[in-house]
């Protein structure tokens, strides 16, 4: 039995794919997103736009959902960057972005290393709050302005977070799986105390846990369907 801890969207959507391949998994909804209540506010102060970044699928859908219809049009005529198939699926949906690119691999210093030495004239990052500092500095180099709207932050289920303590101690899993590191600083306390196999879905995850002295694996594809392949090929293993 996998243990998938992160968010809702994410832990499910890994869960149901292992299922489908006969492999247990359970799911378990550690973090969620709190809105900012004056996100509408925040993305008012974007005039102009040259370049815009997302990071993520929530970052999409509240942008869309809370912007002007003119930052919307901004948005569509600007060069867009993403981390990852389902970003750049959701924005191609939303804002028909034309000039559109996909980082590889799917994490920020992929995007850093997509972006390169381009202009980027005035840009638009749009992402968590948890945002990676090496992104945010490297954007800073390559752009005129640099707009960073506070979209969302991470938080942590207490009541999750009491039921996954409490199963940690009980039930011997065969793996677990962090989304992001906000899921494996909320269990920093209980990740040394077992031999199991330890799965970082992305860099920033994995350096999380390197730094609580936790061993991981990485996928090749820092996706679901790179996770996922992953378990697949530890769970042989045993």
């Amino acid at each position: 039995m996998w243990c998938v801890v992160g968010t809702k969207r994410v832990a499910q959507k890994i869960a149901k794919r292992c299922e489908k391949l006969g492999i247990q998994a359970e799911p378990f909804p550690l973090v969620y997103q709190v809105v900012n209540e004056n996100i509408k506010d925040e993305l008012q102060r974007i005039t102009e736009l040259d370049t815009s970044v997302f990071t993520s699928v929530s970052a999409v859908k509240l942008v869309f959902k809370n912007a002007s219809l003119r930052l919307k049009k901004e948005i569509s005529r600007s060069t867009c960057f993403t981390i990852g198939p389902a970003t750049s699926e959701s924005v191609t949906q939303v804002f028909h972005c034309k000039n559109l690119f996909v980082a590889q691999p799917y994490s920020s210093l992929g995007l850093i290393k997509l972006i390169g030495e381009k202009k980027l004239g005035r840009c638009a990052l749009f992402s968590s709050l948890k945002r990676s500092t090496e992104l945010v500095n490297h954007l800073k180099k390559r752009c005129d302005v640099l707009y960073e709207p506070k979209l969302y932050d991470l938080s942590v289920d207490e009541k999750v977070l009491h039921k996954l303590e409490n199963k940690l101690i009980q039930k011997n899993y065969f793996g677990y799986v962090f989304t992001c590191s906000t899921a494996v600083y909320a269990l920093a306390n209980l990740l040394g105390k077992t031999n199991a196999n330890f799965v970082a879905m992305g860099p920033r995850t994995a350096s999380a846990l390197s730094q609580l002295g936790v061993k991981c694996y990485t996928p090749d594809s820092y996706d679901v369907d790179g996770v996922v392949s992953l378990i697949s090929v530890l769970s042989t293993r045993n």
